[in-house]
């Protein structure tokens, strides 16, 4: 099983890579696993959008890039 720990990590990694889009990214990927009837990988991706879009309300700065 996938932590909340885990969850907030790879969310912090997506905010790197991806700045302020990293929801939108995360939201696509939720997405397509949905598309595909892939409940694991969709609830997964779900989860990471919550967690990124919670470290970009909270931490300012976190939304550009290179932060």
């Amino acid at each position: 099983m996938i932590t909340d720990d885990d969850i907030k990590l790879c969310a912090r990694a997506l905010v790197q890579l991806f700045g302020k889009d990293a929801s939108v990214r995360a939201t696509e990927r939720a997405d397509e696993y949905l598309a595909n009837d892939e409940n694991d990988g969709h609830e997964f991706w779900r989860r990471m959008v919550k967690a990124t879009d919670e470290l970009l309300q909270t931490e300012p700065g976190k939304g550009e890039r290179g932060n």
